[in-house]
């Protein structure tokens, strides 16, 4: 593929086979014995940890998200709930299928567990057999989901995320980039003349020099917070949070040289003999550490006051950039002054 899937970039998981022994599973329960069945049962697993009591889960999950959870009922303090709700919160556990490990008897007490994203329930004493059919069901099950989700918010052509998990991942980055103060960039991305690319070289040859640019796109979202997507057409984008101006500017500046170096032939362009692209650069917060560029509007920085905003910016940037003779980076800094069609900065 052009770049890692599509789910790794959203949130998701890997889709892996339920046999596949790189599953990773994680038991928490304060019995040992019980600790002890549930490991010897699930032995065809090669990535199997175990907890005792919820913070020590929390370090678990934090360290490596497990693809299904085996949480005992019966902590102690009654904290089993608590510690399912703790976990279900956490946005890379979401999906994670949930099953609770139990000796209780209690219709009101599995109902909460089911309310709170339980999805199944496995009563002590333990039969091992009935545990491993239940975890290879539901790893099964979360397989098929984790494909319908990747395969619903990736571009069949490229292989990157398409324009619906761009829409998701840029509302997501902007909450998130609300509650922590950092910045976010984005870079919109076009192939310079691409009409006359394919009525050049025929269509067929057009969607092979589009897979070209995909494999630059993705390759230069190098983080797994990165999402790098199709826009639509010949366009592109990459979302990078926690990256002020100057970050989102190299990056562009990379991508740039990268397509450059492919030299994909282009004999109808007057900027290259190989295919180009312009780029546009809008951020969040990035007039702070932008001093090294030089505004033509000083006191006129534009504002994004949403994920909306952040998108028209960088489609301004694109637009200024290609005005300016293509091949080239463009900056749309976004940090103080409401008027949208101001402040349009360049490299």
């Amino acid at each position: 593929g052009v770049a890692r899937p599509v789910a790794d970039r959203l949130g998701g998981t890997m889709t892996k086979h339920a046999g596949d022994a790189e599953f990773s599973l994680l038991i928490v329960d304060d019995d040992p014995s019980a600790l002890q069945i549930l490991r010897r049962t699930l032995a065809n697993y090669s990535h199997v940890r175990s907890a005792t009591n919820g913070p020590e889960a929390a370090r678990l999950v934090r360290e490596r998200a497990p693809d299904l959870i085996l949480l005992g009922a019966e902590l102690p303090g009654g904290h089993s709930l608590r510690v399912c709700q703790e976990l279900r919160a956490q946005e890379t556990l979401r999906e994670v299928p949930i099953i609770f490990v139990t000796a209780r008897d209690d219709v009101q007490f599995e109902a909460r567990a089911l309310e709170l994203g339980v999805v199944d329930f496995l009563s002590k004493p333990i039969s091992p057999p009935r545990v491993r059919l239940r975890v290879r069901l539901h790893l099964e099950l979360k397989g098929n989901k984790d494909r319908l989700r990747t395969l619903s918010a990736t571009d069949a052509l490229t292989r990157l995320a398409n324009r619906s998990a761009l829409d998701e991942a840029l509302a997501r980055e902007w909450l998130r980039s609300d509650r922590s103060d950092q910045p976010l960039s984005m870079l919109l991305v076009d192939v310079d003349l691409f009409k006359e690319f394919k009525d050049t070289y025929g269509h067929p040859i057009g969607d092979e020099c589009l897979k070209v640019v995909a494999r630059a796109v993705g390759q230069s979202a190098r983080r797994p917070t990165d999402i790098a997507a199709r826009f639509g057409g010949e366009e592109f984008a990459i979302l990078l949070p926690e990256t002020a101006v100057a970050g989102a500017c190299a990056v562009a500046d990379r991508l740039r040289e990268t397509v450059a170096r492919a030299s994909v032939p282009h004999r109808a362009s007057n900027v290259a003999s190989h295919v180009t692209v312009s780029i546009g650069v809008s951020c969040r917060d990035g007039a702070r550490d932008a001093r090294h560029l030089r505004p033509r509007h000083v006191d006129e920085l534009p504002v994004a006051r949403s994920p909306r905003d952040l998108i028209e910016l960088a489609n301004r940037a694109l637009y200024a950039a290609k005005q300016r003779g293509r091949n080239r980076v463009e900056v749309g800094s976004v940090d103080q002054v409401p008027q949208l069609d101001q402040g349009i900065w360049s490299t």
